[in-house]
């Protein structure tokens, strides 16, 4: 929008393409900066949302909250808050589709800035009113995201910081999942696990403060976000009076939820990385080699290459090998 005035005088540029007599005509079209003042003030529901999913950390224990929280800012801008109330806990059975669910179009929301310039335009005549259609991004994460996943709703035992709200069968729910890596569905194992459940929410301070400070992730205003992987990997760590593992049932359990995927972020990472690597000027690197080698370096290490240096002996080999190989291949 900061280059909408500028776009605008582009298009009355005399040129008779038909690409610009297209642009003009959508321009000259009032409801035009509407629509992007109105994406605009949508976009960040929608985006903060993709860029939780890109995160790299596990997620797992939180992703059901989320997915909860933003469907619940969906439904807010359109939906009446009665509806939403009724069906928080679980969004399925969201009344939304009927004009008689939905706010009037003047409370619907659009955006502050939006909406002054839609009422400027009504009352200069430019425009008359239409109603608001609000219900197919609605839809679409409704039939989309995993809402009922069994998986999403157990995994928030692993949140430490909401403990106090899990309960055993959650855990119990992964035992009998996962039964052949997790062997405890005998009677007397599932008696110990809980003992271990229960100790784990009697837990009241017993994680460092410098472990809390290496988990943090991200950090707002309001809110301090931790990886629970670190805060699990030092309960895996922790003993019992008697020397033996404080948690090591369920900590077994928490590294089998914490290592699943939450979304195809990753993979996709990977994909970007062997296009930028497999380029039109090296279409020959061996997926099973030479590329396989650069993409481990890189996943390995968060560094960025031009800050990389390698050690003295790294390089004595590197020049050691290196000449081994023309040698080799000069000799052909």
């Amino acid at each position: 929008m900061q280059l909408y005035l500028c776009i605008l005088v582009f298009v009355f540029i005399d040129d008779k393409s038909p690409r610009f007599h297209r642009l003009h005509s959508a321009f000259m079209n009032p409801m035009t900066e509407i629509f992007l003042l109105f994406y605009e003030a949508v976009l960040p529901t929608f985006v903060n949302f993709n860029k939780f999913l890109q995160r790299e950390e596990p997620l797992m224990h939180v992703l059901h909250c989320q997915i909860q929280s933003f469907l619940t800012k969906l439904a807010s801008k359109f939906v009446q808050l009665c509806n939403i109330k009724s069906a928080v806990s679980d969004f399925s059975e969201l009344k939304y589709s009927d004009a008689r669910d939905q706010l009037l179009d003047h409370t619907i929301f659009i955006g502050i800035t939006t909406r002054s310039a839609l009422n400027k335009l009504l009352e200069d005549g430019d425009i008359s009113t239409r109603d608001v259609k609000c219900t197919t991004a609605m839809n679409y994460a409704l039939n989309n995201l995993p809402i009922k996943d069994p998986v999403l709703i157990n995994a928030t035992f692993l949140n430490y910081e909401t403990k106090d709200d899990a309960t055993f069968s959650q855990v119990e729910y992964f035992v009998q999942r996962f039964g052949e890596l997790l062997p405890f569905k005998s009677a007397k194992e599932l008696e110990l696990l809980q003992e271990e459940f229960t100790d784990y929410q009697l837990m009241h301070d017993a994680i460092p403060s410098d472990v809390w400070k290496k988990a943090v992730t991200d950090e707002d205003e309001h809110t301090t976000y931790h990886r629970m992987d670190i805060i699990w990997h030092h309960l895996s760590s922790l003993k019992a009076p008697d020397g033996n593992l404080r948690f090591s049932r369920l900590c077994k359990i928490a590294k089998l939820v914490l290592v699943l995927p939450h979304s195809n972020a990753q993979e996709e990472r990977i994909f970007s990385m062997v296009r930028k690597n497999k380029t039109s000027f090296r279409p020959n690197l061996d997926p099973k080699g030479t590329l396989s080698s650069i993409l481990t370096v890189k996943l390995a290490t968060n560094q960025e290459s031009h800050q990389y240096e390698p050690s003295k002996e790294l390089q004595k080999k590197a020049k050691s090998a290196t000449w081994e190989y023309n040698k080799e291949h000069c000799n052909q």
